[in-house]
């Protein structure tokens, strides 16, 4: 009740902030599907909102242009997953069986290998985007 009372329900646009800042705490653990599942909500929220109504909704992102900006973010963070979910999938069926699961493990983007020292903490202050975002596949 007081989440759709206050803050207009699971649709907010100010939720998609919240679904951004969750995917990058599980990608930043190596949870890959739940992190896709979050920057999917995250876009989907952004999506079935003009950009007038998103930014009445989120009054921590200052202009359309920053809005914009954290949207092509978002959708790029959500294609880094994607990439190496698919490239991960792809080594694996390559490899013999029992090597298949050390692969995807590390081919994850939140990898403390592959994305570097960890020392930020994830999704931290979305609204001016100096969270880290997760590390491209190499």
């Amino acid at each position: 009740w007081y989440q759709r009372r206050v803050h207009g329900g699971e649709e907010h646009a100010s939720h998609a902030l919240n679904y951004m800042s969750v995917a990058r705490c599980h990608a930043a653990e190596g949870q890959v599907r739940e992190a896709m599942e979050a920057y999917t909500k995250a876009c989907e929220i952004w999506c079935h909102k003009d950009p007038e109504e998103c930014l009445k909704e989120m009054p921590e992102v200052p202009s359309k242009e920053r809005l914009e900006q954290l949207q092509a973010q978002c959708r790029s963070e959500l294609g880094q997953l994607v990439l190496a979910m698919e490239e991960a999938r792809e080594a694996a069926q390559q490899q013999p069986r029992g090597e298949q699961a050390n692969h995807i493990a590390a081919a994850a983007p939140g990898d403390q290998a592959a994305s570097g020292s960890g020392s930020e903490p994830a999704g931290a202050d979305a609204g001016t985007g100096s969270g880290p975002a997760p590390a491209a596949p190499e």
